[in-house]
């Protein structure tokens, strides 16, 4: 736990608590015990940080929603934002092992996590001419937000089109593999899409589409053994238990100097440079 002084607009710093100081820049909001004399900034972006009143607060805390379970619940509880800076690192193994004499390609995704219309199923596909068992899988294309991306792949893929995007998740992943069947290194930035159909509306798949995969329905108790794609089950935890923050370790992300270290390091970059203020 350190001690960050935050600045105010009625002239006495407002010493707080956080608990993972290189989180800092997760910080939506400020817990205190009772109403203050004015508004409280971020100690590094300088931007107005809005308070929660807990009484039970004997220190003024700062929130981090996104990787704090705590935090989150008071998040969803007052309507907070939720502000990712750790992105789970999944990296390729075997033979999509990230090849060294290769440049990387750098690409935004989706995982489209679809329910079925009329029962507790989820859309799937099964490729044929490699061990790929996903939900829709695809990329982003001409600067798409992750809904129309995931609209238009559940379309292209699968063919069904009465589709409702409910929506997308705030902890988006990170990917670093070897795409051994484009033949390229990949650094992909995944963004979770949740929605349903709403009836078997559907448009014939092309041929291209029809000769690679499979369309699948699968149980959302049989998801954990059809799925191959180890990314994947993290849509499932969230399926099963429901939103929650990201804990885990990763690099982090939306931090300025911070981006692509792992949490130790940003850690010790932190501390230095709150020790310098």
């Amino acid at each position: 736990m350190a001690i960050v002084n935050l600045p105010t607009d009625y002239g006495t710093d407002l010493p707080c608590a956080i608990e993972f100081p290189e989180l800092i820049y997760g910080v939506t909001a400020v817990a205190v015990p009772q109403p203050l004399n004015g508004q409280v900034y971020h100690p590094l972006t300088h931007a107005v940080l809005p308070t929660v009143i807990l009484p039970n607060v004997k220190v003024p805390y700062l929130l981090i929603p996104a990787h704090v379970p705590a935090h989150w619940t008071i998040a969803e509880t007052h309507g907070l934002p939720i502000k990712q800076v750790v992105a789970p690192l999944f990296q390729g193994t075997g033979n999509q092992t990230i090849r060294p004499d290769l440049p990387i390609q750098h690409r935004q995704s989706v995982i489209a996590v679809i329910k079925h219309w009329a029962d507790n199923s989820y859309l799937g596909v099964d490729s044929y001419h490699r061990d790929c068992k996903s939900f829709v899988l695809g990329g982003r294309e001409n600067g798409e937000t992750p809904a129309a991306a995931a609209r238009r792949e559940v379309t292209e893929e699968t063919g069904y089109t009465d589709l409702t995007v409910d929506s997308v998740y705030p902890i988006m992943l990170l990917n670093h593999f070897y795409a051994d069947y484009k033949g390229v290194n990949r650094h992909a930035t995944l963004h979770i899409v949740f929605g349903h159909l709403s009836s078997d509306r559907h448009v014939a798949l092309t041929a291209k589409e029809s000769n690679e995969h499979a369309v699948k329905w699968v149980a959302q108790r049989d998801l954990r053994n059809f799925l191959t794609v180890k990314n994947n089950l993290f849509a499932v935890d969230i399926i099963e238990h429901g939103p929650h923050a990201y804990t885990g370790d990763g690099l982090i992300v939306n931090s300025g100097e911070l981006d692509g270290l792992s949490r130790a390091a940003a850690r010790e970059v932190v501390a230095k440079i709150l020790a310098e203020r």
